[in-house]
């Protein structure tokens, strides 16, 4: 179970508006957002991730994978 308190009239009025929409009860509504919120990564969780896969690539390094795609897929395309 979950309380929030001090939420503006307007935030309150606007998420009934939204569950209404959604043929939703404000409860439910707001229930399934929270659940989106912790099935999204945050923003410590994409650069843990990304220093476990080998850090960052540089702006030549990713330039250069750019050019590399575009030199395959034009050998592709001339097949």
């Amino acid at each position: 179970m979950l309380q929030v308190r001090n939420v503006p009239v307007e935030v309150h009025e606007e998420l009934k508006r939204r569950a209404k929409a959604a043929g939703m009860s404000l409860s439910d509504y707001v229930g399934q957002r929270l659940k989106d919120l912790t099935e999204q990564r945050t923003t410590e969780e994409i650069f843990a991730e990304a220093e476990r896969l080998g850090g960052w690539a540089s702006g030549e390094q990713i330039l250069e994978s750019i050019r590399e795609g575009r030199e395959e897929r034009e050998r592709e395309l001339n097949r």
